[in-house]
């Protein structure tokens, strides 16, 4: 039976970040598709499924969205990629399912999606943001998925980009006994930027081995032609020999790998080589073959032989058409792929991996490239903008869109100050805007860089010389706090945060100095460590209510993003200077960490005078002051509760045993479920106040022997420094 509210569940977490373009589904009989539905719509979505759910077919979905009036699924009409997919089938690998899985879940990056599918699973690394289906990006997400496939020993056939997989919450019927397609895990803060896959499965070793099939002759297809000599072979001769389900030499897999080898060592274009190989196929093959796909298949063949047996001369070729702009490139193309005789997908990979790899040797982002704009900017003007243009997109609670101005244009001045605030972008679930709110800052802010799976060194050397502004959307080693990150977060919000490593060997190792200082942002379901918490301004998102509109934003970089970066640079060389003699008056109101974070931003408020100043201290005792980000580590929460019991009893003494039991009191607070479901123990209240400088002593309780406990006197200072 179909559990349509799972199979649409999961349908809206793996096409979340996909903008637009329409889901396709079909329902797939033994002899094809019966039925097919390309729709965003979740009702259409619902009653397709309930509508085909029935023994003798299977539901699938296509990885991909399609474009708007595509006709059919296929590569060329995929319009967003959500994600890398995999398809681990059991019966390829002699290991147990239960030790497979197990194997999984020790991937570095885990799989946001892992569904049963009876004989298998079906695993998905979903993406931040879809990535829109350019040439470019199919060919380094097809790339992905190979290298996905023979790391997890997953199917390598399904390393496309518009692969049918089975929908979640439905049934396989293919099995003797129907089993239900369920999730087994979901993981939504797993989600990646395809560079961060890439770089993973670029270094990752096989994990899982897929079993070797027997008898098709594919061990090594390109063994005659890898370099040890062997003989050339005969290739009329083996094509004509070439037979139907054929024995060794004489199998056609395995003669038509061989012969495509041969006759590229040759020098043949690849198109005659697929025309020749797939004439003396059909000679013998049954008329009822996918011979578009057999035409694939060989022309798969082909590329893999190139790639192994790269044709040096075209080299120079390659590298002036990959530093051609788009436009430029898109006219010689073809005639450039006729000319190196190679098919325009081949052309097209190519070219994508040599921008890659340019691209990975400079030391900036695209959208980094800004020129100032031409006319002076009013602050004023400016940050209206700014605030209209988050409003516009991102429902936003009551002084985010004043604090989101001004902290994006701090991040173009922030050298010109001493503490670079952090921002806390929190949500209490999924689809409350936090990750759109990110992508905004990420096209806004100076230098906007998301790097989820920096190392130590990268981070410090990334700040030291590009002086970006980091924005870290879940990001799983930001919560732990002892991971040895922590440290440069939390000593980078000021001018004098550094990292010393030594540098060098033997007796020439010397130590230098990396600047950690540059804004920060954070994104997260929770809340940070209470740490970098301290550090930053918090903006509280929650999901919208259905009266509640915002448009919805593309991914992309954008003409309004551009003008925006361009304003902002302009009004930063005009100010910096003047920014950095500013002294705005602190708020009396705000604790001394609070007046640090938000002394920039009421600088530049300032600076643009008229209503911003107002706002941005109304915004700062909103988001800052008191009550507005509570200290929440468990010793203040502690001395609170304990406040509230000496109020509550009136005495100036407490035996420990009394203190604990109204502690205890409110089944809601921490302590009568404090450790492994027990109450708080003596000995647990005693290391909770002995930071705060509190110890116990003997106390005289009226009417009642003494005991060890706690004196009100003792705990008044600690109250008036902490609550």
């Amino acid at each position: 039976m179909i559990d349509v509210d799972a199979a649409i569940d999961t349908l809206a977490a793996i096409f979340e970040a996909a903008p637009e373009g329409a889901v396709f589904l079909t329902a797939l009989g033994p002899n094809g598709a019966v039925h097919s539905l390309a729709s965003r719509e979740t009702d259409r979505i619902e009653s397709f499924l309930q509508r085909h759910d029935r023994a003798g077919a299977g539901l699938y979905f296509c990885v991909s969205t399609l474009r708007d009036g595509a006709n059919g699924r296929s590569k060329n009409n995929v319009g967003w990629v959500a994600g890398l997919h995999a398809d681990v089938d059991y019966k390829d690998h002699e290991l147990a399912p239960e030790e497979i899985q197990r194997r999984l879940d020790q991937t570095l990056l885990p799989a946001s999606l892992v569904i049963a599918t009876g004989g298998g699973l079906h695993c998905y690394w979903l993406f931040r943001e879809a990535e829109a289906a350019t040439p470019e990006a199919v060919a380094r997400v097809e790339t992905a998925l190979r290298r996905l496939a023979d790391h997890i020993g997953g199917d390598p056939q399904c390393a496309e980009c518009a692969r049918l997989m089975r929908v979640p919450g439905t049934v396989n019927y293919k099995r003797e006994t129907p089993v239900a397609v369920r999730v087994l895990e979901d993981r939504p803060a797993a989600r990646y930027e395809l560079a961060e896959l890439e770089e993973w499965l670029t270094e990752a070793r096989p994990l899982l081995t897929r079993r070797p099939k027997q008898g098709n002759g594919a061990g090594e297809p390109f063994a005659a032609y890898a370099g040890n000599g062997a003989a050339p072979i005969d290739v009329e001769a083996r094509l004509a020999a070439m037979r139907h389900q054929g024995a060794g030499d004489a199998s056609i897999h395995k003669t038509q790998v061989q012969v495509t080898a041969a006759l590229l060592e040759r020098g043949e274009a690849i198109d005659d080589v697929v025309a020749k190989v797939l004439a003396a196929t059909k000679l013998i093959g049954d008329p009822a073959w996918d011979w578009a796909k057999e035409e694939r298949d060989i022309c798969g063949m082909c590329e893999s032989w190139l790639k192994k047996h790269p044709r040096g001369e075209h080299e120079p070729l390659l590298a002036e058409l990959a530093r051609l702009s788009r436009f430029e490139y898109d006219r010689r193309r073809k005639t450039e792929a006729k000319r190196l005789g190679i098919q325009l997908s081949t052309l097209d990979r190519e070219v994508a991996e040599l921008r890659a790899q340019n691209a990975s040797e400079k030391n900036f982002l695209p959208h980094w490239s800004v020129e100032p704009w031409p006319d002076p900017v009013g602050a004023a003007e400016l940050l209206d903008e700014l605030r209209a243009h988050f409003k516009r997109y991102v429902v936003l609670p009551e002084h985010a869109d004043i604090a989101l101005a001004l902290w994006t244009l701090n991040t173009w001045v922030f050298e010109s100050f001493d503490v670079a605030p952090y921002l806390s972008i929190t949500s209490p679930t999924r689809r409350c805007g936090k990750t759109v709110l990110m992508t905004m800052l990420y096209w806004l802010c100076r230098r906007g860089k998301k790097s989820d799976s920096m190392s130590k060194p990268a981070i410090y050397r990334s700040v030291d010389t590009e002086r970006p502004t980091l924005v870290l959307d879940e990001v799983g080693w930001v919560l732990d706090p002892k991971d040895e990150r922590q440290g440069i977060l939390c000593g980078g919000f000021e001018r004098n945060g550094f990292v010393e490593v030594c540098e060098g060997e033997g007796t020439s190792i010397t130590t230098r100095l990396f600047s950690t200082f540059c804004p920060k942002a954070f994104g997260l379901i929770g809340q940070l460590t209470a740490t970098l918490t301290d550090r930053s301004i918090v903006i509280p998102m929650q999901r919208k209510m259905p009266s509640e509109k915002a448009e919805r934003l593309r991914r992309r970089d954008s003409d309004e993003h551009a003008q925006l970066r361009r304003q902002c640079l302009r009004w930063a060389n005009d100010n910096a200077k003047a920014l950095e003699q500013a002294a705005p008056p602190a708020l009396a109101c705000l604790n001394d960490r609070a007046c640090d974070l938000w002394e920039p931003l009421l600088a530049i408020a300032e600076r643009a005078a008229g209503e911003w100043p107002e706002r941005a201290r109304a915004a700062a005792l909103a988001l800052s002051g008191a009550g507005a980000n509570e200290d929440d580590t468990r010793g203040n929460e502690l001395l609170a509760d304990v406040k509230k019991a000496f109020a509550a009893c009136g005495l100036a003494e407490l035996p420990t045993k009394a203190l604990i039991a109204a502690l205890c009191a409110d089944p809601e607070r921490p302590w009568a479920a404090y450790a492994k479901r027990e109450q708080i123990t003596d000995r647990q209240l005693a290391k909770l106040l002995r930071p705060f400088g509190i110890v116990s002593v003997t106390v005289h309780p009226p009417n009642a022997p003494d005991a060890k406990g706690y004196r009100r006197a003792d705990l008044e200072e600690a109250w008036g420094r902490y609550l």
